[in-house]
């Protein structure tokens, strides 16, 4: 019996169906796709290939009919099903049902909420000079060299340029980048092999341990704390106080109960008109959770056991001229510390570890941007030496902090101090 394809759909195309042997190739060969895009484009932007059974869609007008019709709705699970049915076990692929680009309606609306900040009108025309000197320069040298892969010359390095400023990624911490985004790619070619499908999921789980090394600062991203839907928390509004002589919401935050992972539980001061975070006092769940040394513990000998007792943290912003800026950060950590080796284990030694920042200045006019590799990370190993803090003259004018004076009104002594001394 003759299938529908054959009666009613146009005859087998061999110019076309080489075009797509080459195209389904290319990432397999590391070759690029777009010569062979173009060739099945000039003989037709829509066929039907009677081999694979298979619809192509290459023309920009047809395809951007296609997407903007109600019937092109994603159905991501039953594609995949349909494509690879083991998707579900390769994270290449299953990440995808947590990506903005392939979510639709009110799931697409709550993952896009928190990249929202970074597409503000202001934000992106700051970067339209950046941007148009950086494409004038890959296609002046794309030019001078004499052509070739244009989308690898000049659209994928300006994309990923583009991406690092927009969210304030730092590339270099992930080598071999564009190598990575051609293997996760493999695992949507038809004819993957399994040994290209670990390779995907490999590059893929590099990607996300970058994603969360660049979203790790609390005082940057306040969902590193929450998630992005806040789903493992419970939330209670406790009541409208005065704090800093203004209005606030006072709100208990704390990890529902079937939430397994070590999370936080504290307090949020909402600024009542704007509903902007004002101060934040929040302690991670590590009591009892002989786990949570491996948040903190990077590297410790064999024989050394390590238990926190407390991680408390402390976050405060303030507002000029409409703006909320951070101002202060308090951070107390307590370890309990013992060694299987002496006296059986038997006896222990608690450590404290308390640092403190606060802006002791803030200016606007003619702001220079840190460069990348003078800015501190959330991963970065900090140590110091007492000897190095024995010159009396090394703090200079803030050296005479009291151990016990709060460091806020200390340096808004001291700043007073240097003002009155400069004016």
């Amino acid at each position: 019996m003759p299938s529908f394809a054959s009666d009613h759909y146009p005859r087998e195309n061999p110019e076309a169906e080489e075009a797509i042997d080459d195209f389904l190739s290319s990432a397999r060969l590391g070759k690029g796709p777009w010569d062979s895009q173009r060739r099945l484009l000039e003989q037709s932007p829509i066929y039907y290939s009677h081999r694979r059974n298979m619809w192509y869609v290459t023309g920009y007008n047809a395809n951007e009919e296609i997407l903007k019709s109600p019937s092109a709705q994603l159905q991501l699970d039953k594609r995949m099903d349909s494509i690879h049915p083991e998707w579900r076990e390769h994270y290449s692929i299953s990440k995808l049902t947590r990506w903005i680009a392939f979510l639709d309606g009110d799931a697409h609306k709550k993952v896009r909420l928190p990249l929202n900040t970074s597409f503000t009108p202001q934000k992106v025309e700051a970067l339209r000079a950046g941007i148009r000197k950086k494409s004038q320069d890959l296609v002046a040298s794309y030019i001078e060299s004499g052509g070739g892969s244009f989308p690898d010359a000049v659209a994928y390095p300006i994309a990923e340029s583009t991406l690092c400023e927009v969210f304030d990624f730092d590339i270099s911490r992930i080598p071999d980048c564009r190598k990575l985004v051609n293997e996760m790619q493999l695992a949507f070619e038809i004819d993957v092999t399994p040994e290209q499908m670990e390779k995907a999921d490999s590059a893929s789980i590099e990607f996300h341990r970058f994603w969360h090394r660049e979203y790790e600062d609390i005082a940057k991203n306040p969902e590193v704390v929450f998630g992005t839907d806040a789903s493992e928390y419970s939330f209670h509004i406790e009541g409208l106080i005065n704090f800093n002589n203004k209005p606030h919401y006072k709100i208990y935050f704390s990890t529902i109960s079937q939430v397994e992972e070590i999370l936080f539980r504290g307090t949020i001061y909402l600024e009542y008109e704007s509903l902007s975070f004002a101060r934040m006092e929040f302690n991670m769940n590590v009591e009892d959770r002989k786990d949570a040394a491996n948040i903190f513990i990077r590297k410790k000998p064999s024989k050394m056991r390590v238990e926190v007792e407390k991680a408390q943290y402390i976050i405060d912003y303030i507002e000029n001229n409409g703006k909320w800026y951070f101002n202060y950060s308090a951070t107390d950590v307590e370890f309990k510390v013992r060694w299987t080796n002496r006296f059986f284990g038997l006896f222990s030694t608690n450590y404290v570890i308390s640092s403190e920042i606060a802006i002791t200045d803030r200016y606007n006019d003619n702001v220079i941007k840190f460069p990348r590799n003078e800015r501190i990370r959330s991963t970065d190993v900090i140590a110091e030496k007492v000897e190095y803090f024995l010159d009396p003259t090394f703090w200079g004018e803030y050296n005479v902090i009291e151990p016990d004076q709060e460091i806020t009104d200390a340096i808004q002594r001291l700043s007073d101090k240097l003002r009155r001394r400069n004016e």
